[in-house]
């Protein structure tokens, strides 16, 4: 193809030009053709000056005109470029201002990297005069006033020349962290050359510090929360729009993703509760009133819960504009207080049966004087009967009976008497025989005990009334369990030893010879989980007027503190066995071979002053002493004995008296009588010694317990214990 040569296209400026150059052109072609016309006589001369002339005049001030305008529009043109000049001037000095009063550094260099312009902040910050700073290297420049940004990161940017923005993390001297954001821009000129960088330089420090302030104010306000088990809400009454906190989500047991509304939320409660917190909402969104409810609440997972709900409306011109609102999970503090009440029930079960084992040693005590009443006067009877007298045998007959209902009192006051006595060595086949004696005398016929000891049975260092009550309770829990079909209740005693895999089982329980006791029924028996709780205090599968749930926890404290343990297996159906390990007695603690008892001794005439405000002890008592060679004086009141004693202690040898008295109690009488004879023996005489400790006894000092109901066998060997030369020391009751 043939190269055309390029169009030229005149400007603006050369148009007005070449017209002019046009217009004078044409001039003088229309001179040169009027002289031609003159000297060829094509016009006359006259003529062709006319014309031509005309012609001449009238091109020249076309011509005039044309740069006339010219003039004016390239004036205008040179008024606009000024007035633009002067605009831009303004502008550059108010973005340079701008620019000066920045927050952030800026920094203004050469696309060689040479700083031509700094403002004050980037000063501050980096603490070089102005002076210096300008004309330093970029990247020198900045690795100086930021030394997590190293010196070739810094000339990478620039030989790249591109836009780049990065975060610097600056460690000072002093330990304190910096942190910088740092935005590299290059300029281009018109003709997309590289002129210049400009550098923004932000320390957000405290934005960062703040942030973390409150994203930590938020972790820990989201676990105070969830410690709290309260979840924010807010309903906006013009969207009706509903938002949660993630404590709400975690409560009601529902995804982060869901999305909550006033219905759907009202729809986690039960129906009658649901309407009643939307009736609470429209309350308050209508008349600015704060509700409260507590209400049950059940979660997307169906799981139940008891909450608190509250809500405050947020009023703007007497308009309700929102609600706040929190939902607490009050589920364990419904569960406490469900719990404190059952244990105030049972607290209270409790005391009724202290007070109804207070009561029954009250009624022991004056069972008691009845039965000492009865007993003397049959050993009075049978004195005074021949041998072969026909009412001997009713009378004999009547006095088991006065017996055995003396044995039914003393199980009734194990009941009521203190569990710190004394541990002696004790048989517990007697105390297994006993309790079967009682349990007989309490459950139904239609359950029958039996009872098996086994042959070399050790004895055991116990408490014999702490044992006596754990077998009447495993025995009445046992009975209870067969109470609708009957059944059989076993008790037996067998010796074993206690090998290393039983005693790791039981706590580490020391290794040797034990006795097994054991108490089986035939009732219904108890599945695993039941088990697992029957030593837990309260805790009963009786009816709330048949149990305190106390039962088996005094067994479980019974057995550990005589350092034994406890079994128990039992499946629904099959009934339940229930094993007591306790060590038996080292031969050292074991009772010497009791020999056979002498008759005791009678008395020499000895005065005993006899006190006891019941009559028929009194009476009774007096006789038997008599009888037994001793004198006697009665005092039907203690007031009347001290003052006697008072008057004169004569030649009275011993105070026998009762303990519960109207007007002093044996102890206070023992105590003033001990200010006129200090070494006067002293008997006192009860059917209930559990208000009597061992502390009072040591004050007063030779004082002997003689418990009710006694026969003379017993009264005569304690008297004689009590009246033997050189004895000083307290004892224990004693009792046939």
């Amino acid at each position: 193809m043939p190269t055309q040569s390029p169009v030229h296209t005149p400007s603006a400026r050369e148009r007005p030009r070449q017209t002019t150059l046009l217009v004078v052109a044409a001039a003088l072609a229309a001179a040169a053709l009027g002289f031609e016309s003159i000297r060829h006589g094509w016009l006359p001369p006259l003529t062709a000056y006319a014309w031509f002339g005309a012609l001449e005049l009238a091109v020249v001030a076309f011509t005039l005109g044309l740069m006339r305008r010219a003039v004016a529009r390239r004036a205008l043109e040179l008024a606009g470029a000024q007035a633009d000049l002067r605009a831009a001037t303004k502008v550059n000095a108010l973005l340079a201002s701008v620019a000066q009063h920045m927050p952030n550094a800026v920094i203004i260099s050469d696309r060689e990297g040479q700083i031509l312009w700094t403002n004050a902040a980037c000063d501050k910050m980096s603490g070089f005069p102005h002076d210096e700073t300008v004309r330093q290297p970029l990247a020198e420049f900045m690795g100086a006033i930021i030394n997590g940004l190293s010196t070739d990161e810094t000339q990478l940017l620039l030989e790249r020349g591109t836009r780049a923005a990065i975060v610097s993390k600056d460690t000072a001297a002093d330990g304190r962290v910096r942190w910088f954001s740092i935005t590299f821009q290059p300029v281009h000129n018109a003709g997309g050359d590289l002129v210049n960088f400009i550098v923004l330089i932000d320390d957000f420090t405290a934005v960062r510090e703040a942030h973390q302030r409150q994203r930590h104010s938020e972790e820990i306000a989201i676990q105070v929360s969830r410690m709290a088990q309260v979840g924010a809400w807010e309903y906006l009454v013009a969207s009706h729009e509903m938002r949660w906190e993630p404590e709400l989500y975690r409560i009601c047991q529902v995804e982060l993703g869901h999305r909550p509304t006033l219905e759907t939320m009202a729809g986690f409660f039960p129906e009658e509760q649901a309407a009643g917190f939307l009736g609470n909402v429209r309350t308050a969104v209508v008349e600015g009133r704060a509700f409260d409810m507590e209400c049950p609440l059940v979660t997307a997972l169906g799981n139940r819960r008891w909450v608190q709900v509250f809500g405050w409306p947020e009023v703007d011109a007497a308009k309700a504009i929102r609600l706040v609102g929190t939902l607490q999970d009050t589920t364990a503090r419904h569960a406490a207080e469900s719990e404190r009440r059952t244990m105030e029930g049972q607290l209270f079960q409790l005391q009724k049966m202290e007070t109804l084992g207070a009561l029954a040693g009250g009624i022991a005590h004056d069972f008691n004087n009845l039965l000492t009443g009865m007993i003397g006067n049959q050993d009075l009877a049978l004195e005074d009967l021949a041998p072969d007298h026909p009412a001997r045998t009713r009378l004999e007959e009547a006095r088991k009976a006065t017996l055995l209902a003396c044995e039914l009192v003393e199980q009734i006051l194990t009941f009521s008497r203190e569990t710190g006595a004394e541990r002696v060595s004790t048989d517990l086949a007697t105390v297994i025989e006993e309790a079967r004696r009682f349990l007989r005398a309490s459950v139904p016929t239609t359950i029958q005990i039996e009872v098996r000891i086994g042959r070399g049975c050790g004895r055991v260092l116990a408490d014999v009334a702490q044992l006596n009550q754990l077998i009447l309770n495993l025995g009445s829990n046992g009975a209870y369990a067969m109470r609708a079909t009957g059944g059989v209740l076993g008790i037996s005693l067998q010796p074993t030893v206690m090998t290393a895999t039983q005693a790791a089982a039981h706590g580490n329980l020391p290794l040797g010879p034990y006795v097994r006791l054991t108490v089986r029924d035939t009732g219904h028996g108890m599945d695993a989980e039941t088990q697992r709780r029957i030593f837990t205090p309260f805790f009963t599968t009786k009816a709330g007027d048949r149990g305190t749930g106390l039962g088996l926890a005094i067994v479980q404290g019974i057995v550990r503190a005589h350092g034994g343990g406890i079994d128990v297996s039992s499946s629904p159906g099959e009934g339940t066995s229930v094993d007591v390990y306790l060590p038996v007695a080292a031969l050292a603690d074991a009772e010497p071979f009791a020999e056979p008892q002498l008759p005791p001794r009678r008395g020499s005439g000895e005065m005993i002053c006899i006190v006891d405000d019941e009559q028929v002890v009194a009476q009774t008592t007096q006789i038997t002493l008599e009888r037994l060679g001793y004198r006697t004086q009665v005092f039907n009141s203690p007031g009347d004995c001290l003052a006697a004693l008072e008057a004169g202690p004569g030649d009275c040898a011993l105070l026998l008296t009762d303990q519960t008295m109207p007007e002093m109690d044996g102890i206070e009488l023992s105590r003033r009588v001990r200010a006129i004879a200090p070494r006067m023996p002293i008997v006192i005489m009860s059917g209930y010694f559990s208000r009597i400790s061992p502390a009072m006894l040591e004050q007063l000092g030779r004082v002997l317990l003689l418990a009710k109901p006694f026969r003379s066998a017993d009264v005569a060997r304690i008297l004689e214990q009590a009246l033997e030369p050189g004895a000083d020391r307290v004892s224990s009751p004693q009792s046939g």
